[in-house]
């Protein structure tokens, strides 16, 4: 693997986690949660209305 290909990688795995921390963040205050409750899947927002 070469030094430019290692940083890319490495790149995409810091986006990834901070991603995760950002979608765990807005689900712990209700803003967002899983389409019909499944761990894996699409983000739904929450009406915030209701």
């Amino acid at each position: 693997m070469s030094a430019e290909k290692n940083w890319q990688f490495e790149l995409e795995e810091y986006i990834k986690k901070g991603e995760k921390r950002i979608m765990e963040s807005l689900q712990k205050k209700d803003y967002i949660r899983r389409v019909g409750g499944k761990r894996y899947g699409k983000w739904e927002i929450i009406d915030l209305n209701n």
